[in-house]
């Protein structure tokens, strides 16, 4: 988790108990990066993360015994003295960290609303994202701080038929199962993209998704449901029509969902860039926080 000393990256640290494995060990960084490679400027960025990390434990009640904390400053010289470091040097020290150390996933703060009621990704978390091969949450800082209560019970997941985009679904359902929460909701969302729109241009060329277009949605989603009969989930099924980002954004304001699970990417498959065109536009749109699965050769990381 990477903080830079703002109240909004700090007050992201309220989403991290919802999303955490209920079963296994857990390791948790909290990394910051640091315009300095003296040994002095380092310890004091670690005292401020171990400050951080005594707040949160004091005002949330987290399981300790499966949680292992750990504080990481990274140190960055700059060219010239005196000059902050730029904003693609510092995610690229995030991100490099990420990967050397095998990190599952990143979670970011966002910097809040624009005047367009979208979401100001900053430029740090934008070259994160598209650098780092792990899975990503965006966490809205206004959205946490105006929280009473973060628990995560009314998720919504995007599905499009793809093998890749089902694997939100199933994480989704352990982030559900873990508190056993009996108002528990998952609304399921799959956006039927216009023949000649945007997301039409990212599908993949073999994929087979005659059955999904003539009528079959709804039984497609409704085995999904199927399979997890039984449990105390409570599921939903919408099936819209348009260009998928903004459909899933509109509807999670709608049903006032605590947060969006999502893959990299669905039936687009790979691109050039490391997310999927339907998942950059909830990124960067979505009202709520958003979990972004990476999907790697058929896994989510």
């Amino acid at each position: 988790m990477a903080l830079d000393g703002s109240l909004t990256s700090e007050s992201s640290l309220r989403f991290l108990e919802p999303v955490l494995p209920a079963k296994g060990n857990v390791e948790i960084i909290l990394l910051t990066v640091v315009e300095s490679t003296d040994q002095p400027n380092l310890n004091t960025a670690e005292q401020y993360l171990s400050r951080v990390i005594s707040d949160f434990k004091i005002n949330l009640n987290l399981i300790e015994s499966n949680v292992n904390w750990h504080v990481e400053a990274i140190g960055i010289k700059t060219a010239e003295p005196g000059r902050p470091p730029s904003k693609k040097h510092i995610a690229d020290a995030i991100s490099a960290f990420s990967k050397s150390n095998e990190i599952d996933l990143i979670i970011l703060a966002s910097n809040g609303w624009s005047g367009s009621d979208k979401w100001l990704v900053g430029p740090v978390s934008e070259h994160v994202i598209q650098s780092t091969n792990a899975s990503v949450m965006l966490v809205r800082g206004d959205f946490v701080i105006q929280a009473d209560n973060l628990e995560v019970k009314k998720i919504l997941v995007p599905l499009d038929g793809s093998e890749d985009a089902e694997m939100a679904f199933d994480y989704a359902v352990e982030i559900l199962m873990k508190e056993n929460q009996q108002d528990a909701e998952m609304g399921i969302v799959y956006v039927r993209p216009p023949k000649d729109g945007p997301a039409s241009k990212f599908m993949r060329p073999n994929f087979d998704f005659r059955p999904l277009f003539q009528g079959n949605e709804f039984s497609y989603l409704s085995h999904l449901i199927k399979k997890n009969e039984g449990n105390h989930i409570r599921f939903g099924i919408t099936i819209e029509h348009g260009d998928p980002g903004p459909k899933i954004c509109s509807l999670a304001d709608e049903m006032q969902t605590q947060l969006i699970v999502i893959t990299s990417h669905g039936r687009g498959g790979k691109s050039k860039y490391n997310y999927g065109k339907v998942a950059d536009d909830v990124m960067h749109s979505s009202p709520v926080p958003v979990l972004i699965l990476r999907v790697l050769n058929g896994y989510a990381s």
